[in-house]
């Protein structure tokens, strides 16, 4: 039952993620599907972008995860000189164990992409070749939370919209709701009444009783 909830919430993840974040054509990796702990070769092309005849580039990113206790989750953030390889600019990446995705941004002096205010994101996958729900979830939550905030701005599409596709995945995959729970209720104080998980009180009454949860489970409820 968890193996078909997974691939659902998967489905559903790649059908809303394709209007949100758009095709990111202008970048790819290597490996294509990294994994946490990998160290990742990023391969830009900016063709098309603002950035298309700049003579320097910087790759800046943060890596996320939900196992680390600074702010938004973020374990660092970095800026790199790229190289350029023909029509490629390239740099790379080195990732933890524990990282579950990450955001990335281009820059030239003051010109910068960030995909059409979509973002670019590092997602992560599993030893089958599956986007790990770490790594949905951390792209979720950036789109929302910490992604469009100064000086990281990753993003700047519409946060309404990141809200309700954030509000989808938790529907799709309930349990999320515990591990992800501060972000959950953030989530359900920016939705409009009408978009609201309408049982919010009852959710949180079934968290009370409740005697399963973790230590980090009722440290994020409390």
């Amino acid at each position: 039952m968890n193996y078909i909830k997974t691939k659902i919430f998967i489905i559903v993840f790649l059908l809303l993620s394709a209007s949100m974040y758009g095709k990111e054509n202008s970048l790819k990796y290597k490996p294509e599907k990294p994994k946490a702990g990998d160290e990742i070769i990023v391969v830009y092309n900016p063709a098309g972008t603002l950035l298309e005849k700049v003579d320097s580039m910087k790759i800046i990113f943060s890596l996320y995860s939900k196992k680390c206790t600074g702010p938004f989750g973020i374990e660092s953030t970095s800026s790199l000189n790229m190289k350029k390889e023909g029509n490629n600019w390239t740099a790379k990446i080195k990732t933890s164990a524990t990282t579950d995705m990450g955001a990335i941004k281009f820059t030239s002096g003051n010109m910068v992409d960030i995909n059409d205010k979509k973002g670019y994101f590092l997602k992560l996958y599993d030893s089958n070749g599956n986007e790990t729900i770490g790594s949905i979830m951390g792209s979720a939550i950036c789109s929302y939370y910490w992604g469009g905030i100064f000086p990281l701005s990753y993003y700047a599409g519409d946060k309404g919209t990141a809200a309700k596709y954030l509000n989808s995945l938790f529907d799709t995959h309930p349990e999320l709701k515990t591990v992800y729970f501060n972000e959950y209720l953030m989530v359900q104080r920016a939705l409009s009444a009408e978009d609201r998980a309408p049982s919010l009180i009852n959710e949180l009454s079934g968290f009370e009783k409740r005697n399963d949860l973790s230590e980090e489970e009722c440290i994020g409820s409390a």
